[in-house]
């Protein structure tokens, strides 16, 4: 079995998103995440599948059935499980939609650097028959039951790992319903993964982070501004403060009374990182 199950995710995903993790099965290194999908894999990786060879033993939970053009181009289709011709875009693999136009999901893939069979697909029940060689079990389709790191569901995954052995990929893909799975014995192609996706996970918290901290603002600079006008104070003028403001009025409260700054005229409000500040002329009146 996998040895070194090792958690991938940083500080600031934790409260966001669930964890990614990694590990390792003799020559392979596998990770597991919840965070991405086959699109997104093939998009910051195209070198998983370029010049390669790919068999697909699930197309949306179900075997590939091939169209006229990919047969025309050199696709072939033996024993259920599909053969591509050496790969040269990776959109030559295509993949099922949902109507919002994502991947559906339930796709599983095997990779080679040269020609290959796998058999055919098995049909029965893994735990009742032994699988042998040339037989070839669909992983994917266990859907919340094909996780790599749960150890509740060790009987299955070692069974996988059996498969892998028997056919030797260079690297294994299964996007499931939940989870990504990539698997590779290629040192390199499995570390440019790795840092794909987490870059990626990295740039999505801090977006999250970004918006959050965004909304939360706005809400309290609205709730806070007539405290703001109603009860500031009065401070010097700044020398670094130019005569001249930008003019960057907010009309929607320039309206706003308040009986302590009878008249308030001309006002020009302005953002800054330690709160909101109302200027008039060279005064200004802080929070």
């Amino acid at each position: 079995m996998g040895t070194g199950i090792i958690r991938e995710d940083s500080d600031s995903m934790a409260n966001f998103q669930p964890t990614t993790l990694t590990g390792s099965h003799g020559a392979y290194r596998w990770l597991t995440t919840g965070q991405h999908c086959l699109d997104t894999l093939l998009q910051r990786c195209p070198q998983v599948l370029m010049s390669k060879y790919i068999a697909v033993t699930s197309l949306d939970s179900g075997p590939m059935a091939l169209t006229d053009e990919e047969e025309r181009v050199g696709w072939q289709s033996r024993n259920e499980i599909a053969y591509s011709p050496q790969v040269q875009s990776v959109h030559d693999c295509r993949t099922e939609r949902l109507p919002g136009g994502e991947c559906a999901g339930f796709n599983e893939r095997y990779v080679s650097d040269s020609p290959f069979d796998l058999g055919q697909l098995w049909h029965g029940n893994v735990f009742e028959a032994p699988l042998t060689p040339g037989q070839i079990c669909t992983f994917v389709n266990f859907s919340f039951g094909f996780a790599l790191h749960n150890p509740e569901m060790s009987d299955l995954v070692s069974l996988f790992w059996k498969q892998i052995d028997w056919i030797h990929p260079e690297s294994y893909i299964a996007d499931g319903d939940v989870l990504l799975t990539f698997v590779s014995r290629d040192e390199d192609i499995f570390a440019s993964v790795r840092n794909a996706l987490s870059d990626a996970m990295a740039r999505a918290a801090r977006m999250i982070s970004w918006c959050c901290s965004f909304l939360i603002s706005t809400v309290i600079t609205h709730r806070l501004l007539p405290v703001a006008v109603c009860f500031s104070i009065r401070l010097a003028p700044f020398a670094s403060i130019c005569d001249t403001l930008p003019g960057r009025s907010l009309s929607h409260f320039s309206g706003r009374e308040c009986p302590t700054l009878d008249p308030l005229k001309k006002q020009t409000l302005a953002m800054c990182g330690l709160g909101l500040l109302v200027l008039q002329d060279r005064r200004f009146f802080a929070l």
